[in-house]
Formats: C-alpha cells, structure tokens, sequence
C-alpha cells in the first residue's frame, strides 16, 4: 500500500514482513533467535495471549449461568400457577408471555403477573432482564461481539488496569449500535464489566428469591383450594 501510495515507506513495510515471516510458533518467538542460548522461553509463552480469551469466556460463562437461573425458575413459573403451555420447554420470558394471558380470564393469576412486575421493577434498573436475556442469547447463538476495553493510565504514563465495557444493545450488530445510538461511546455502558457483572447478579439474586417467595404462597393456596386453578393435564 505504501507503493501504491507513492510515500517512501516501502522498505518499513518490507521491514516489518520479513520479521513477521520469521516468527515461529514452535519456538514462540523468533525462529532462529533459538540459536542464541542465553535466551529462553519462559518470556515468549502464550499466557498473554490467553488473557482477554479467559476474560470473555468467564463472561459467557456467567451470562449463561444467570440466565438459566432464570430459566430454570421459568418451569415453576409454568407449573405453579397452572399455566397452559409447555413445562418441560418452558423459558422465563414464555412463561411470562402466558402468564400474561392466562392473567385477562383468571384473578389469582393476574394478582401472580402483577406481583412479578412489581419484584422485577425493585430488582433493578428498567430493562435489566430483557438486557441480560439478549446478551446470553447474543453470546450463545451468535458472532461473537467486538469488545471495547477501557485502559487505565496512571502516574509515569504506565498502564494500571484493562477493563472490560458492554454493550448497551447486544441485540444489535455494532453498526447498527453505533449508528443508532449516533457514535461508538454511547453504545457502551460508562460501568465497568466486574461492576456490572455484580449488580447484575444481585439483581438476579433478589428477583429469584422474591419470586420464589411467591410461588410458594400460591402452592400453598392451591393445594388448600384446588379450584383456585386448573392444572393442565399434559403436565400430569
């Protein structure tokens, strides 16, 4: 490209392919430095490179792990209340699709949905669970991300810490992000991954537990009064 360009830089580009050509993988480093013995290889390992793979796979990890918590509580939210629909297939937000229907022709089940609405507004900041839902599903099922990293740049110019940003809209593709959110910043949450990834399972942590709660009161009642609801009998 410097050719084309006409800009004098051809030999800083030749420069740089045949050190690149030298590289070997076996030796980690450059292939016939090996002959230099007073050169080892503890410094030329892989374990840097390892890193911001360890990270995001840590990161999947524990999205799949919150999100399955989540779902998992979603077979109760089928079978608790009776809902009509799939138990063994159930989901967290199918089972609050059909939560949500089943609530317009019976009261005990809309007092349910009400009170599911109330737990997940406390849990969190508006959207917390849709955000979490559609990143698992963007880390599971898709290409992954382009992640944007923070540095920290302390005294002496030196590098202090790396630190991991996430995505406002993981639904989305980074293009479109970037253009609907009119720039590549905003796309991004101004928290840091670890802090985020502690309030969110916070948030998990107390929504579960509330949940919990009251499915347990309607168990009770149910088995106290079986008409309250109709059991599905695929479910049996």
């Amino acid at each position: 490209m410097a050719k084309f360009l006409g800009i004098g830089l051809e030999n800083l580009a030749e420069l740089a392919d045949v050190i690149v050509d030298d590289l070997d993988e076996v030796q980690k480093g450059i292939g016939w430095w090996s002959s230099y013995t007073d050169l080892g290889t503890k410094e030329r390992g892989p374990a840097d490179d390892f890193s911001p793979v360890r990270v995001t796979t840590h990161f999947c990890g524990a999205l799949r792990a919150l999100a399955s918590a989540l779902d998992c509580l979603g077979g109760c939210l089928v079978g608790v209340p009776g809902l009509p629909t799939d138990i063994v297939k159930a989901a967290l937000s199918s089972a609050r699709d059909q939560l949500t229907k089943a609530a317009k022709s019976n009261v005990r089940q809309a007092q349910l949905a009400s009170d599911l609405n109330a737990i997940t507004a406390a849990a969190g900041p508006a959207g917390w669970m849709e955000w979490l839902i559609a990143m698992r599903n963007t880390d599971v099922h898709r290409a992954r991300r382009i992640m944007t990293w923070d540095i920290d740049i302390g005294a002496g110019n030196l590098v202090e810490g790396i630190n991991m940003k996430l995505p406002r809209s993981p639904e989305l593709t980074e293009i479109q992000a970037c253009v609907y959110a009119g720039g590549t910043v905003p796309t991004h949450f101004e928290a840091l991954a670890d802090a985020f990834l502690d309030d969110l399972t916070e948030s998990v942590v107390t929504y579960l537990d509330g949940a919990a709660n009251l499915l347990k009161d309607l168990w009770v009642e149910r088995k106290q009064t079986t008409a309250l609801i109709e059991q599905p009998a695929s479910q049996w």
